[in-house]
């Protein structure tokens, strides 16, 4: 039989169509290997165009920062300085600082402080007044604000009338009344606080913005600064104080902010912030010879000398007697205060220990030791060990 060989039929024919499709296929994958063979490419360079940027970037920061190159580290940011600012984290940073010569070409900068209160208190400062429970801290400032809203002489010093705000928080409103009246203050000019709410600074605030008065009486810190739970922890009064001077250190008035002492007398209560946050600090301590005699040792940013106050129960006033003890005779007073209660305590509790004493006479601990340590070596006290403490010695 004759064998008939008819292209496109045959068995090499078809052969060639099952390779034909093989053929393309390959021809295929070998132009998409070329394309993402050319985008590979592409993406290389717009990474070595980056990286040529950044370098450009940083060659400049570091040439307006005049740094050398070796001295900024591989693992912090890139930072851009600029006459006027610098660019840090991705943040942008003005320079505040203003030069000395600006600041002392302002007269008001080189002004003494104005003491709207003698002796007690300056304009836009901070005074906190500490003192014993109940040793006449309010009467005495319902008397100044009595005289200040009347105007006249107040302890050699003229004063105009003027307006007062008294920010009452820890005794009755009408014993507050009462006194007022009593001392003969203008009922016009002061102003009176019961409550300051939830936001206690933020109430302040508005009462001394638009009542505008030129004298701020705070009784007392613990009830102003009613969130603050342990007075002794230093970020706690921080947080507290560090606005409150903020916003007293440009609203105009004086403020006095009444705080309670320790059981020693020898200063205020609490953590050493409340100091180090107020402008100046007032001790009154009672004089040993004269319940009504009340002697002041000031210290702080404005200079301020020690005085005596003498209060007459006729007249409901306070006269000012002068210099009063120095410092270092009020601190020899409180340490002898502080001996007397210790010797009473073991008197009265033969065998307590140390820290039993400490607990019941207040006062610094390690101003107690040291009075226990004095009175053991002066033959006062006797020291029976530790389990059984001690007790005073008999003659």
């Amino acid at each position: 039989m004759k064998r008939v060989d008819v292209k496109g039929t045959g068995p090499t024919s078809a052969k060639s169509k099952k390779k034909a499709p093989a053929s393309k296929s390959r021809a295929g994958k070998g132009s998409k290997g070329a394309m993402t063979s050319r985008g590979a490419r592409a993406r290389a360079k717009e990474r070595q165009r980056a990286k040529a940027v950044a370098a450009e970037l940083v060659a400049t920061s570091l040439a307006a920062a005049q740094l050398p190159a070796a001295k900024l580290p591989t693992a912090e940011p890139a930072v851009s300085v600029t006459p006027e600012s610098v660019l840090i984290d991705g943040k942008r940073f003005y320079a505040v600082a203003e030069p000395l010569g600006v600041l002392c070409s302002q007269p008001a900068m080189l002004e003494a402080p104005d003491m709207v209160v003698p002796f007690f208190a300056a304009r836009n400062r901070l005074t906190l007044l500490s003192a014993r429970e109940k040793a006449g801290k309010s009467t005495l400032m319902a008397y100044i604000v009595a005289q200040l809203s009347r105007g006249g002489d107040l302890w050699g010093s003229p004063t105009a009338p003027q307006k007062l705000l008294w920010v009452g928080l820890e005794e009755w409103i009408g014993d507050c009344a009462r006194r007022f009246m009593r001392m003969q203050a203008d009922g016009k000019n002061v102003c009176v606080v019961r409550s300051l709410g939830s936001d206690p600074l933020a109430q302040l605030k508005a009462e001394i913005m638009i009542g505008k008065p030129s004298l701020v009486i705070i009784d007392s810190l613990s009830r102003f600064a009613s969130g603050m739970d342990d007075e002794n922890n230093a970020s706690v009064v921080n947080k507290i104080l560090s606005p409150l001077v903020d916003f007293i250190h440009g609203c105009g008035a004086a403020v006095l902010l009444l705080h309670h002492g320790t059981k020693s007398g020898g200063g205020y209560r609490g953590s050493g912030a409340i100091g180090a946050q107020v402008d100046v600090i007032m001790e009154m301590v009672e004089d040993p010879q004269d319940p009504t005699q009340r002697n002041f040792q000031a210290r702080g940013r404005i200079e301020i000398p020690s005085f005596s106050l003498r209060y007459n129960a006729e007249t409901a006033s306070f006269d000012h007697l002068g210099a009063g003890p120095s410092p270092e005779a009020i601190k020899e007073k409180a340490q002898v205060d502080l001996a007397h209660r210790v010797v009473e305590h073991a008197r009265e509790n033969p065998g307590n220990g140390s820290n039993a004493i400490r607990r019941a006479v207040g006062g610094r601990g390690a101003d107690v030791d040291l009075a226990l340590k004095s009175l053991v070596t002066a033959g006062t006290l006797r020291h029976l060990g530790r389990r059984k403490g001690y007790v005073v010695a008999t003659a």
